[in-house]
Parts: C-alpha cells; sequence; structure tokens
C-alpha cells in the first residue's frame, strides 16, 4: 500500500478501536470517558471518509477492511472490559500513530491534503495532548505544541 491508502487503512481501524474502548470502558470516570471515546470515533470516521474520498480521484485506491485488518493485525484491541486510564492511554497511542501516519503520507499528496492532513494533525494533537494526558496524567509525548484558546 501506498503511505497514503496506508494511513487511511489505519483511519479505519483507529475507528473500530475506538468503538471498542468506547463499548467497553467501565469504572471512575465511565461517563466522561465514554463520551470522549464517542466523540473521537465520531471525528476519525469523519476524517477517514473525507481522506479517502479526497484520494480516490488522486489514484489512491480506498482500502478495504480486511486489507486494513492484514495490515494492522497487532494494533487491533481486543474485546474486554477496560477501566477510563487503560482506555484512555490506548486512545492517545492510537491518535500518536495516526500522526505520524498522516505525517509520512503528507509527503505523497498534493497542496489541498496536505493542508488538510495538517489540520487533522492538529486536531489530533491537541485531543492527545491536552485532553488525553489530563486524563492520564503522563508527560506529554509530543512538547512542542502551543497552546492556543479555543
Amino acid at each position: 500500500m501506498k503511505n497514503y491508502e496506508n494511513m487511511t487503512a489505519y483511519l479505519m481501524i483507529l475507528y473500530q478501536n475506538l468503538k471498542t474502548l468506547h463499548y467497553n470502558v467501565v469504572g471512575h470516570g465511565f461517563f466522561t470517558i465514554h463520551k470522549e471515546l464517542e466523540d473521537g470515533y465520531s471525528a476519525i470516521s469523519k476524517m477517514a471518509d473525507d481522506l479517502i474520498e479526497r484520494g480516490i480521484p488522486l489514484g489512491f485506491v480506498q482500502p478495504s477492511i480486511q486489507s486494513a485488518v492484514l495490515a494492522y493485525q497487532s494494533d487491533l484491541l481486543p474485546v474486554m472490559a477496560r477501566d477510563g486510564h487503560d482506555s484512555i492511554k490506548l486512545a492517545y497511542d492510537g491518535y500518536i500513530k495516526a500522526i505520524e501516519l498522516m505525517t509520512i503520507a503528507n509527503d505523497e499528496v498534493s497542496s489541498d491534503i496536505q493542508s488538510k492532513l495538517d489540520e487533522y494533525i492538529y486536531y489530533l494533537r491537541k485531543e492527545a495532548e491536552y485532553k488525553f494526558q489530563r486524563y492520564i496524567g503522563e508527560p506529554t509525548a509530543l512538547p512542542n505544541i502551543v497552546d492556543e484558546d479555543d
């Protein structure tokens, strides 16, 4: 798969993982974390849809769910109850990997898609570094984010 197709395949896996986490979060902070994860999979679904639709006219192929699962089999989360901390940590890790794959894919696309990827990278970094890091209480992995009011 090309880098762009590889990235969109991962977004399909991340969407599924966030849904799995959403449905199976338990314990302290359930209501807040359950909602955050729902917002997360909704956002990822829109990103994947947008990026796949933008890529097809440029010759990129929509990854099938089968090719996405085969490419990212080790990233698929098993269905099991997880506490809020573990759920958010796994979501955080997924966002960081999506950012990395978007950054790599950025080199092979036109400037309009680069702008869209940059927008999505910014959103994912903000979610991961500000919201998710507050929940898990660990130092940030991407310290060069500019603090900005929404």
